[in-house]
């Protein structure tokens, strides 16, 4: 029997620094600060914002890259599912009578009824409700993918990513992107990291390189398709784009191989991570909340 894997500090303090991302990618991405850019005039505090909040789709394949690796030889049950289908739903309907409450979404039966009925809305569409979806699928996705050789793994993953990365990030003739199957994709892929590179090991020089390789790629396509007055987040803005890939591959090989040893704190503060992600996934109302703080704050800076 193989022995079970700790989830160590490394991995979860990982978790914590993406979910930092992944919340200021919601502050600008999701806060309408972007309808107030001017690309006839680039400002210092407009190239701040975008390079600032360009990265919470890698954080989301991040956090799939994770549920792949742990997941790919773990098991699910019943009880396991309902938990997690009621913590999404406590977290749908806390939200749903807050912003009620302070005025950012009015009461309607239509409303009440998208909030009730959220993980059906939701599958394809937001990450909660596909992830539920996704985390229902596991079982019969490692029963599949276990009985593959590593060759048809490999070959596996090589269309996925051809057909989901390739051509919408090189071709720009059709958005091949769908929520179930990119979530899908990534797991493979941490699954794939898990039993036949799990042996790699890179320096932390070289792994965290990797990622200040593609983190300065990223910002640097942001600035010239600026100055192409294209859209700068093309290589960016969708899960699937070449450069949300890769940079969430070199984050999550760079951490899994780092050795901080246990914190208490760090796996605690962790574990809450999830519950926030779910609070900026939720809803358009949260996306309200976040326009009005947005835009106020752009005008101050």
């Amino acid at each position: 029997m193989e022995k079970r894997i700790t989830r160590s500090s490394n991995i979860e303090l990982l978790r914590i620094i993406m979910m930092i991302v992944i919340i200021a990618y919601h502050f600008v991405v999701n806060s309408g600060i972007t309808k107030l850019y001017d690309f006839n005039n680039i400002t210092g505090n407009m190239i701040f914002l975008q390079i600032f909040g360009f990265a919470g789709k890698a954080m989301i394949n991040g956090f799939l890259l994770i549920s792949g690796y742990f997941m790919i030889k773990g098991r699910t049950s019943f009880k396991k599912i309902l938990r997690l289908y009621l913590q999404i739903k406590f977290y749908v309907f806390i939200i749903y009578f807050i912003v009620i409450f302070l005025g950012y979404e009015t009461f309607s039966f239509v409303s009440s009824g998208k909030t009730l009925f959220s993980m059906i809305k939701g599958v394809n569409v937001g990450f909660s409700a596909t992830f539920f979806l996704l985390y229902i699928l596991m079982p019969f996705i490692n029963k599949l993918v276990l009985s593959l050789s590593r060759k048809q793994y490999t070959v596996l993953l090589f269309i996925l990513f051809f057909f989901y990365t390739a051509i919408p990030t090189f071709f720009i003739i059709n958005d091949t992107f769908d929520e179930i199957g990119w979530y899908i994709t990534m797991y493979l892929l941490g699954g794939y990291i898990r039993l036949y590179l799990d042996e790699i090991r890179l320096t932390s020089v070289k792994a965290f390189s990797l990622v200040a390789v593609n983190l300065i790629l990223a910002a640097g396509s942001i600035l010239v398709l600026d100055k192409l007055s294209y859209n700068p987040y093309h290589m960016v803005i969708n899960a699937n784009k070449l450069l949300a890939v890769t940079l969430a591959i070199s984050l999550f090989t760079a951490f899994k191989n780092l050795d901080i040893g246990y914190s208490r704190w760090i796996n605690k503060l962790s574990s809450a991570t999830f519950g926030v992600l779910l609070i900026h996934a939720n809803s358009d109302a949260m996306r309200q909340f976040f326009c009005v703080w947005g835009t106020k704050s752009y005008r101050h800076l």
